[in-house]
């Protein structure tokens, strides 16, 4: 646990990180779905955790602010340099935000392959990185490694 101090002064630092400086004062209903992530990924960052977790973050917002949200994410992974464990069903997230895509299996649930994924960063403003050869064969490798677990989610086994 962080002293209230040290608190106060990582407050303004992290509200910066996620470019919510502006809206310090404001209260949860005045702020946008995305704003609201920001502000949950700036919580999360409070602490200066050795590990982020984000589990499935951007799962229930729209697809504008889910890809404005990767930006976002991908940007302070990289300003601050955090380790951050990012779980996702998305294949596309995964490649875009990842170092590494660890498949799990379904049932029971055992790291079925570990992917590296070796594109130039930053990956989510870079259309030739999303339009690559390379990108597509990553992808269709990944599908591939989950397709059948996904099958198996469907019929509920």
């Amino acid at each position: 646990m962080i002293s209230d101090d040290v608190t106060a002064r990582r407050v303004p630092e992290c509200l910066s990180l996620v470019d919510l400086t502006a809206f310090e004062k404001s209260f949860p209903d005045e702020l946008s779905g995305g704003m609201k992530q920001r502000v949950g990924i700036a919580r999360a960052l409070i602490t200066h955790p050795d590990i982020l977790l984000a589990d499935e973050p951007f799962a229930a917002i729209d697809a504008m602010t889910r890809e404005a949200m990767q930006a976002e994410m991908e940007r302070i992974v990289m300003e601050t340099g955090q380790t951050c464990v990012f779980i996702t069903h998305s294949i596309d997230e995964a490649i875009l935000l990842g170092d590494r895509v660890v498949v799990i299996s379904y049932r029971p649930g055992k790291v079925k392959e570990i992917v590296n994924v070796n594109f130039p960063r930053p990956r989510m403003s870079n259309s030739e990185v999303k339009t690559s050869k390379e990108y597509a064969q990553l992808r269709d490798h990944i599908w591939n490694l989950v397709k059948d677990e996904a099958s198996q989610t469907n019929r509920g086994e």
